[in-house]
């Protein structure tokens, strides 16, 4: 559920930096990093654009990952798209990589973990 401030923020356009609830600016990004400055930054969307997961099991999965929702544990069949570690390798080296999704932490950090091989992402959202 989004906070009063998250969505006075998306009314208002996505302008400016989220606030705490102690009335100080919470940016989603630390500073940037002495290595990406003069980077442009590249966000990416997890699901769909870098992997496909399902709840159903599928031939060939890259990766199994187990995710617990309302206290149940479900397993996500994960499947790389292709070329995704030669893509993250490479614009790794170009962007300051941000990977964005709406799904839970608990499926998208270890889905990251297997992924980001090359340690390409700066930031996970």
């Amino acid at each position: 559920e989004l906070s009063e401030e998250d969505e006075m923020l998306i009314r208002n356009g996505g302008a400016g930096i989220p606030m705490g609830s102690d009335g100080k600016p919470w940016p989603l990004l630390s500073p940037i990093a002495p290595k990406h400055v003069g980077k442009k930054c590249l966000v990416l969307d997890l699901d769909k654009t870098l992997v496909h997961s399902n709840f159903m099991p599928i031939p060939d999965p890259d990766f199994v990952v187990p995710v617990q929702i309302e206290h149940q544990w479900h397993n996500m069949y994960v499947q790389k798209q292709p070329g995704v570690d030669e893509f993250l390798r490479q614009i790794g080296e170009l962007y300051e990589v941000v990977v964005y999704t709406a799904s839970l932490g608990s499926y998208a950090d270890p889905v990251m973990d297997h992924l980001d091989i090359y340690n390409a992402v700066s930031h996970r959202l």
